[in-house]
């Protein structure tokens, strides 16, 4: 992976981060296929589906910093080949939260987009 494809697929995971501590529906929906899915826990609450629901959630229940003052992104790997490639990360501090996250990217027309998000609480 050239440091060049690392960059973009960071930058496309970062824009997804700064959706949700922004509480910008528009900046998060960049980040990802329309047609992308969401899954995981928090305690014992599943989320699941398509990616509007996350969407969703966000303008519903989080204004911009109520993501927490301690929320922050860090990358445990990224891994690459060809159009596809994995992200794992973790979000810390997220309304109370640390969740460890996986994703799932696809590069088409030029651009990397989040196929899926799986997460869970730590």
């Amino acid at each position: 992976m050239t440091s060049s494809e690392r960059g973009e697929i960071e930058a496309t995971v970062t824009r997804y981060f700064e959706g949700m501590r922004d509480a910008d529906v528009d900046t998060l929906a960049s980040a990802f296929r329309d047609d992308a899915g969401f899954y995981g826990f928090v305690g014992d609450d599943l989320y699941a589906g398509p990616i509007a629901h996350l969407y969703d959630w966000v303008a519903a229940n989080l204004t911009p910093g109520a993501s927490g003052p301690d929320f922050k992104l860090e990358f445990q790997s990224v891994e690459q080949h060809g159009p596809i490639a994995s992200v794992t990360c973790r979000e810390l501090g997220f309304v109370g939260h640390d969740l460890l996250e996986y994703f799932t990217l696809l590069k088409a027309n030029g651009s990397w987009k989040i196929t899926s998000k799986l997460f869970a609480a730590l």
